[in-house]
C-alpha cells in the first residue's frame, strides 16, 4: 500500500480538519474532497486552495483547483481515504453515511481506508465501515489547534 497514491477526503472542515488538509498538502499527498454536513457550504462549490490540493475537474496537479466542499456521501466516492475530523458523538452516524456509498466509489485503484480522530473513541465508531470492507484506523493528535 502506498500512501502516495490516496486521494483524501477529510470530513468535517473545523480546526482539526483544515489543519489537517493542510499537513496533508505540505506532505505532498492529494486531498480530493471536503465533506460537510452543511448543506449550504456543500451547495457553495467552493473550492479549498493548495499546491496537491485537487477536486474533480479544473487544471490543478489533483484535477481541479482544489478539493470541493461536499456533502458526506459524495466525499466517499471522490477519494480513496476519508479522515473525520467531526465531534466524536458524529463519527459513527459519518461512517454509516459512507459506507452506505462506499459502492458507487468512482476510485478503486487503492484499498478503502478511513481514519478516525476521537481520542475518546474506539474503532469501533467505524464498524460501519469496517462492515463495507474498508480498512480503519484510529489515529489522535496529541496536540491542540486553533
Amino acid at each position: 500500500m502506498h500512501v502516495d497514491r490516496y486521494h483524501f477526503a477529510v470530513i468535517g472542515p473545523g480546526r482539526l480538519g483544515s489543519t489537517l488538509i493542510a499537513a496533508l498538502d505540505q506532505a505532498g499527498l492529494t486531498v480530493s474532497a471536503i465533506g460537510t454536513r452543511h448543506e449550504d457550504d456543500a451547495g457553495l462549490g467552493g473550492r479549498f486552495g493548495g499546491s496537491r490540493l485537487g477536486g474533480s475537474g479544473g487544471g490543478g496537479p489533483g484535477g481541479g483547483a482544489g478539493p470541493l466542499y461536499v456533502r458526506v456521501a459524495d466525499a466517499a466516492l471522490e477519494a480513496d481515504a476519508w479522515w473525520l475530523t467531526v465531534p466524536d458523538d458524529d463519527i459513527f452516524a459519518v461512517a454509516g453515511q459512507l459506507a452506505a456509498a462506499c459502492p458507487g466509489r468512482r476510485r478503486s485503484s487503492c484499498p478503502p481506508l478511513a481514519i478516525h480522530s476521537s481520542g475518546a473513541g474506539s474503532l469501533r465508531l467505524l464498524r460501519p465501515l469496517q462492515e463495507a470492507g474498508v480498512l480503519t484506523l484510529c489515529l489522535h493528535p496529541l496536540q491542540t489547534f486553533s
